[in-house]
């Protein structure tokens, strides 16, 4: 099923927070979007960690220029640490996201492209499955205990999201995140950073 979503994911590989379009109230604001997200602050035991997620959003603009949107999205998270004694820790999970923004469009060259679209709001991650796996040096087997057999884990994460896309065109446009966490949590409490690429639709 992973595999599945992430042909998907790189098969469509296209983004945009905000459809630029006219910008005039009540006109719409949809589009896809792929990212992918790095921790800011990596810790010394951390091997590597990474996302990737992808959107689908819908939305109206307000009033002229100024737009809410939200939709739905997938988020793939994997990330391992040193443990001690050459032992790591792997952890990867499925989750389903939704994000709600508003945000402005700003024209930087009248009306005309290119122009840039800022926004903010929360993004809600709930993990529908996963997995915690233990690789231990000279052993061919690890020891891999999937979420639906765990009694502590964190599904929830509550973030709030800043971001700007920069609409190249009226169809294409570059999205640059950054994400921090408003919920209680365990593990690393650092941000995240993500940049996108993206088609309306």
């Amino acid at each position: 099923m992973k595999k599945f979503l992430i042909s998907i994911l790189l098969c469509v590989c296209c983004v945009s927070v905000a459809k630029a379009q006219d910008g005039e109230q009540g006109s719409t604001a949809d589009g896809y979007s792929v990212s992918f997200y790095f921790p800011t602050n990596r810790t010394d035991n951390m091997n590597w960690s990474y996302n990737m997620g992808f959107e689908m959003n819908r939305g109206s603009y307000i009033a002229d220029n100024v737009f809410i949107i939200s939709g739905l999205g997938y988020l793939m998270s994997s990330q391992s640490i040193d443990i001690g004694n050459y032992n790591s820790l792997s952890t990867t999970s499925d989750n389903l996201c939704l994000p709600i923004n508003i945000g402005s469009r700003l024209p930087l060259g009248g009306n005309d492209f290119p122009l840039l679209s800022v926004y903010t709001g929360p993004y809600l991650t709930y993990a529908i499955a996963g997995y915690v796996e233990k690789d231990v040096p000279g052993s061919s087997n690890p020891t891999k205990t999937r979420f639906s057999e765990m009694d502590d884990v964190q599904r929830f994460y509550a973030y709030w999201r800043f971001g700007a896309t920069l609409n190249i065109t009226g169809d294409f446009g570059i999205d640059f995140q950054y994400m921090t966490l408003i919920s209680e949590h365990t593990g690393n409490s650092g941000g995240i950073i993500g940049i996108g690429i993206g088609l309306r639709y």
